[in-house]
């Protein structure tokens, strides 16, 4: 696998695994109510924010698609992270927000998966509705209008997991929420093979693999999305690392430019997907000044 969805070297890497999508636009603050509890300590969740998400194919391993993805926190976020995930995991590792993400079926307004990031900062908790659980309920959800309303809520404390899988304390969460929903960027075309590696947001990430492969910092930087939420990490010290999660088991940009098999299409912006032998890998661009640039999930 080239990139891992919790390692901050990503910088726009999207791996088949985890399961993230193209960021829609930037959503306009809702409004939420209610707490994230772990253990005695709560915090006050006063804004949502959400979007819809729709999957590519190479993606699409069964969720519901599309999708209403909420974001309920306790404060109002800067643009990129209203949009990126990796952009508001990186923000709430830090401590800098507490909430949660819910991802909700919209035909029937049930949580099937999310996250929550706890006061403490770290890694976010992820969690999923398994068939027959009923942890995660979701009560009068709604979407009409460009809105989505509803009620989330913890049936029973969930237990916070360590990333070596042990466990400590728990956390619970009950909040409204209204918000705008943003809708997904529409496909405006697909492309594949010879095609998909001729088009201009292929010349800009083989731009930008070089760089990475030559280790030369103002070239990566300069291939980065203004926002990017990673670019001041972009050092000769990570250098290493950043090579391996960007380039993984390739030997150089041509060796992954090969692997390239489609590259999906919007209105200033693009999903380019890679398929190895070690996996499926989607690296999004944006266009910005008639330039294309690395985004990230």
């Amino acid at each position: 696998m080239v990139a891992q969805q919790n390692l901050a070297f990503a910088v726009g890497a999207l791996a088949l695994a985890g399961l993230l999508l193209l960021p829609a636009s930037a959503a306009d603050a809702g409004s939420a109510a209610g707490a994230l509890s772990v253990g005695n300590q709560s915090v006050r969740l006063t804004t949502a924010y959400a979007r819809e998400e729709r999957e590519i194919p190479e993606l699409n391993v069964g969720d519901p698609d599309p999708h209403i993805v909420v974001i309920l926190v306790d404060r109002t976020l800067p643009e990129a992270a209203t949009r990126s995930e990796l952009a508001l995991v990186q923000l709430a590792s830090t401590g800098a927000v507490a909430g949660l993400v819910v991802d909700i079926n919209p035909a029937n307004g049930n949580i099937f998966a999310g996250k929550s990031f706890l006061p403490q900062g770290g890694n976010p908790q992820f969690f999923t509705q398994t068939p027959g659980s009923d942890n995660f309920a979701s009560d009068s959800f709604k979407l009409a209008a460009g809105h989505a309303s509803g009620h989330v809520h913890t049936s029973q404390p969930v237990d916070v997991t360590n990333p070596d899988g042990t466990t400590w304390g728990s956390y619970s969460f009950d909040a409204t929420f209204d918000a705008a929903v943003v809708p997904a960027p529409e496909l405006l075309a697909t492309v594949a093979g010879d095609q998909a590696r001729a088009s201009d947001p292929a010349r800009a990430i083989r731009r930008y693999l070089e760089a990475v492969a030559k280790g030369d910092l103002a070239a990566i930087k300069a291939s980065l999305a203004s926002d990017h939420p990673f670019a001041a990490m972009v050092t000769a010290d990570n250098l290493p690392e950043m090579r391996q999660e960007v380039l993984g088991p390739y030997a150089d940009a041509s060796a992954m430019m090969a692997d390239l098999q489609k590259v999906y299409l919007y209105q200033a912006q693009a999903q380019l997907f890679f398929k190895g032998t070690e996996g499926g890998t989607v690296m999004p661009m944006v266009l910005e000044g008639g330039v294309w640039k690395v985004s990230t999930p």
